[in-house]
């Protein structure tokens, strides 16, 4: 619709510049002006067994609890493995925490599980019959289309704009889960102190350009020939739409299946 520039103005001066709902780090909600937003897609990404998905299943129960409405679409896990890590989260180490189920079944969250079957329209199928705040989907690598593309990058990159139009249209926020290729260690030959960067997101150039925010997930002790295991993970803020770029420092606990930020951003 053709508006003028005043119309326009009018309303995006109307338009909140706080966010819906803040993270669980105060960090990232300093650098996303509050948090969470809708019709906002935020990609995070990272390599294998840095803690994409459990970071995801912690930021879905802290959105829960607070009554907010969350969908997950899952390829990469089954919804038995998110259910564990949900539980395990929420009782802070009890997988199956009985005292606890009344508890966790009147939470508003919703899980689809397609797996390979997993298409951008069953996703709009799921937000369109149970109404959400926040979807979260892991992850991009993983999602088919219903139409044959000439080649993998062009399907990928048309699956990433179905997604951007669902959010807008839906009006909810979108966190996209991605696998970054192996840039960080071929630059860390070089360098022991490199980090990931937007361009290792693999497989889809269009993702720098069409997130809002971008988030890379980094684990330094992963890369080191004697780990301390001390769950030190950097959340580098890579793309943020609405103010500057930044790393956040929080510490993953495997036994409770959270990430506790630890620092003040840097």
């Amino acid at each position: 619709m053709k508006q003028s520039f005043g119309e326009w103005l009018d309303e995006t001066w109307n338009e909140p510049l706080e966010a819906d709902w803040p993270t669980k780090h105060e960090g990232l909600n300093r650098l996303f002006n509050g948090g969470f937003r809708r019709q906002h897609l935020l990609v995070l990404g990272a390599r294998p067994g840095v803690g994409k998905t459990t970071w995801m299943v912690d930021q879905a129960m802290d959105l829960a609890r607070r009554g907010i409405r969350v969908g997950i679409c899952s390829v990469e896990r089954p919804a038995g493995e998110i259910i564990v890590k949900a539980c395990t989260n929420y009782s802070g180490g009890d997988p199956r925490p009985d005292e606890l189920v009344e508890e966790l079944s009147n939470l508003p969250i919703w899980i689809d599980d397609a797996g390979a079957g997993l298409t951008v329209a069953r996703i709009r199928r799921m937000v369109e019959d149970d109404p959400i705040d926040i979807l979260f989907i892991d992850y991009l690598q993983l999602l088919g289309h219903e139409r044959n593309w000439a080649n993998r990058n062009a399907e990928l990159d048309a699956i990433l704009q179905e997604i951007q139009a669902l959010h807008k249209e839906h009006n909810i926020q979108i966190v996209l889960l991605s696998q970054l290729n192996r840039g960080v260690e071929d630059r860390r030959y070089k360098d022991e102190h490199a980090r990931p960067i937007s361009y290792d997101l693999r497989d889809c150039g269009a993702i720098e350009q069409t997130a809002d925010e971008i988030i890379l997930m980094h684990r330094d002790d992963l890369y080191r020939e004697f780990p301390t295991n001390d769950g030190a993970t950097e959340l580098i803020v890579a793309k943020n739409r609405m103010g500057p770029t930044g790393t956040v420092r929080v510490t993953f606990y495997p036994e409770d299946n959270k990430f506790t930020e630890q620092r003040k951003l840097k």
